[in-house]
């Protein structure tokens, strides 16, 4: 195996883990804020409210965790072209 084909399995594979860890942080903020949310509709009495209200919440944060990674990813992919 050439150097080449190498690194194009080692790109493959970062890739791969950057899109893993995208959809691992989007999942555990919905499930954390969700969960938190919950607990407080326990402790208050209210209905499924404040989960409703905390799952919104984790998937915004979510969603703003994901396009934090994806364009720091595509700044690091970017920078590596441009070394060429």
């Amino acid at each position: 195996m050439d150097e080449r084909t190498a690194q194009f399995r080692r790109d493959a594979w970062r890739d791969l883990d950057t899109g893993w860890i995208i959809t691992v942080e989007l999942m555990s903020a919905v499930a954390v804020w969700m969960g938190i949310g919950w607990l407080l509709d326990r402790w208050v009495g209210t209905g499924p409210w404040l989960m409703v209200a905390g799952a919104t919440l984790g998937f915004v944060l979510g969603m703003y965790l994901a396009w934090k990674r994806s364009s720091e990813a595509s700044a690091a992919e970017e920078a590596k072209f441009a070394q060429r």
